[in-house]
């Protein structure tokens, strides 16, 4: 066996272990001990997968036989990429000139007694939605992307997802908590990088400043 794939082998034992931590930890009402357990384990796994992702990776014969076309093949060929991408940038511009003005003003957050409310805009229905949280939900979030953004390093929703709550380790729903991230989000506490991930600019204003955040918000 190679050493790459006792590398491999060895980080998949370990995030097997982690694994059983965790849920040992959840058994026990260790919650902070089985989030972290949680988010090492997971970048356990991402490893693994990017490692096997890589290990099967082929090139494709399309793009052997297009490299040893003949040169009528190949000024063909680009004539026709260059359609497509000048058709498609058209399509894109034209995408954009026709955006609804109303999905532009979503979405708008409220607070409702102690619950935080996100009116949005729903493409497929054509119509407002909201969805709610808790604000004792908002505090867990803020505590959790606090903790594992303190570095300042890129986190992905892979790192942080599920979020366990600490008096039951029973699992918040994904929906409230990306509606919490969304709130954090529009008010600069979390900043979103793309499909890349989030950072926490100031991890003790995500954790303390809430309150602050929370009292400023107008109420539906």
């Amino acid at each position: 066996m190679n050493p790459t794939q006792e590398a491999l082998n060895l980080i998949r034992e370990t995030e097997a272990q982690l694994r059983k931590l965790a849920a040992d930890a959840v058994s026990q009402g260790l919650y902070e001990d089985a989030m972290q357990l949680t988010f090492w384990g997971k970048s356990l796994a991402r490893l693994s997968s990017e490692s096997d992702s890589q290990s099967t990776m082929e090139v494709s014969p399309s793009s052997l036989l297009g490299a040893r076309g003949t040169g009528k093949e190949s000024a063909s060929t680009s004539r026709g990429t260059a359609a497509i991408s000048k058709s498609g940038k058209k399509a894109r511009r034209t995408g954009k000139r026709r955006k609804s003005k109303k999905s532009s003003q979503y979405p708008r957050f409220f607070r409702s007694a102690k619950n935080l409310v996100k009116v949005a805009w729903s493409k497929s229905t054509k119509k407002e939605y909201s969805h709610r949280a808790t604000r004792s939900l908002v505090d867990i979030v803020a505590s959790v992307l606090s903790k594992l953004g303190a570095s300042g390093d890129l986190l992905t929703a892979h790192d942080f997802m599920p979020i366990l709550h600490p008096e039951d380790g029973s699992e918040i729903p994904s929906y409230q908590a990306y509606l919490c991230l969304a709130w954090f989000r529009a008010e600069g506490l979390v900043i979103q990088h793309g499909r890349q991930g989030y950072t926490v600019p100031d991890a003790a204003l995500l954790r303390d400043g809430v309150a602050e955040r929370w009292d400023a918000l107008p109420r539906s």
